[in-house]
């Protein structure tokens, strides 16, 4: 719709929110009526009842995923008339770029273990103790959600949950966050490092996990700046998958080998050496400039 193309780029944000919305109350309206149906009422109501049926907990998981973060962006070009490839920038990427987008996740796994473990040992000041409180009992219930349907050694629901966790929330959160809200903060700002902060401060307060917000908002950080500087959205998109999908690998290993440590480079929560964290931060920081110098045109 030309009409909708001429809206500033704030008033497009906000049509983006809007759809963002009315996208997740419909789906999630729509998936409940067919999980009634498939399951019943009691199961997608009760938490402790759903916990019992990990295949409802993995069909809920896409349903909120394709309705919060891919339907948005790509209903979203359409009304505003962009070619929606172009837009999102969902373009064949150079493959030095794709290579060096992988290894960047890797090379930044110490810096984000430890950020995480750093996070997990924050505490709100003591007249915010019931908020606190709150915070840790929603930690733990998503805690208990993800352990239900992970924990598996069946190759076939391991691919399943691959696809639920790492491929799902790779294209659809980066189509979202990367492709469409940083984008229209750009042009809103005209400051790329503000608009990739403020994204990424989005990506990570989203999901809802305040004792994993710091490494979320690093990660998305990292994305925010691979996409900007490498022009093309597979970027984050293929380093989003590689972290998810390393990190639930791992969980299976442990699993698989009798190990309560299922965070890669943390044991008994405490922090990965700390000149490892040093090359880390180093090297993401090397391979992000690389990108800069190599791409002199910064996607908009």
């Amino acid at each position: 719709m030309q009409n909708l193309k001429a809206l500033s780029s704030f008033q497009q944000l906000i049509l983006l929110f809007f759809l963002i919305i009315l996208s997740w109350l419909i789906t999630n309206i729509i998936g409940s009526l067919i999980g009634i149906i498939i399951w019943d009422y009691k199961t997608i109501s009760d938490f402790n009842i759903a916990l019992k049926h990990p295949g409802y907990l993995k069909y809920i998981q896409t349903i909120q995923s394709i309705g919060l973060f891919i339907l948005p962006p790509i209903i979203f070009t359409k009304l505003c008339g962009y070619n929606t490839h172009q837009w999102l920038k969902v373009i064949s990427p150079k493959l030095t770029f794709f290579i060096l987008s992988i290894i960047a996740v890797l090379v930044a796994q110490p810096f984000i273990s430890f950020s995480g473990v750093f996070n997990a040992q924050l505490h709100l000041p003591d007249p915010m103790a019931t908020i606190e409180n709150w915070m840790r009992e929603k930690e733990n219930q998503a805690l208990l959600i993800t352990t239900t349907f992970l924990t598996t050694t069946h190759w076939t629901q391991i691919i399943l949950n691959i696809i639920i966790i790492a491929i799902i929330p790779a294209v659809g959160e980066e189509l979202l966050f990367r492709g469409s809200i940083q984008k229209l903060l750009i042009s809103i700002t005209q400051n790329h490092h503000i608009s990739i902060l403020i994204t990424a401060f989005l990506f990570s307060a989203l999901h809802m996990q305040f004792f994993g917000f710091l490494p979320r908002f690093f990660l998305g950080a990292i994305f925010g700046y691979l996409f900007i500087y490498g022009g093309n959205l597979w970027l984050p998109i293929i380093a989003h998958f590689i972290n998810n999908a390393s990190a639930y690998i791992y969980y299976i290993y442990a699993i698989k080998n009798g190990s309560d440590n299922t965070t890669p480079l943390v044991a008994n929560n405490d922090y990965p050496n700390i000149i490892l964290v040093g090359f880390s931060i180093v090297g993401i920081l090397m391979i992000i400039l690389y990108f800069k110098k190599q791409n002199k045109v910064i996607a908009p």
